[in-house]
Formats: structure tokens, C-alpha cells, sequence
């Protein structure tokens, strides 16, 4: 088949704060730089809540069919 030796997708997140604007974006992307879905939240977030947001993201993405 076409598609079999293709390398799969790792999905993976990433994150930044902004201090000027007090914003954390939080952003679900594979390992060709595709962003899937992008968030930003007010407030300066710790490690703990931001991987939680990027397991919910990736649920939304995958009840939608996207991943």
C-alpha cells in the first residue's frame, strides 16, 4: 500500500507564556510543525494544568476524527 511507509505522526504539545499580555498559549501539533488546535488561556499556568488542557485538546481532536 501507498500509505505503510509513511512514518507515523507523533502528536505532541507546546506552550508559552507571555508576560506582557498574561496569556498561556497551548498548542497541539505533530511532528511535521501541523498545528491541529491552538488555545490561550489568561494566567500564568503550571506544568501540571497545562498537560491536562493538551490531554483534554487531544480528546476533542480525536472525538472530531482529526487523530
Amino acid at each position: 500500500c501507498k500509505h505503510c511507509n509513511e512514518p507515523k505522526r507523533a502528536i505532541k504539545y507546546t506552550y508559552s507564556y507571555n508576560p506582557f499580555t498574561d496569556v498561556t498559549r497551548i498548542s497541539i501539533i505533530d511532528n511535521r510543525g501541523n498545528k491541529y488546535l491552538t488555545v490561550e488561556i489568561h494566567g500564568q499556568l503550571p506544568p501540571v494544568t497545562i498537560k491536562g488542557y493538551a490531554i483534554d485538546m487531544c480528546k476533542i481532536l480525536i472525538d472530531k476524527g482529526v487523530i
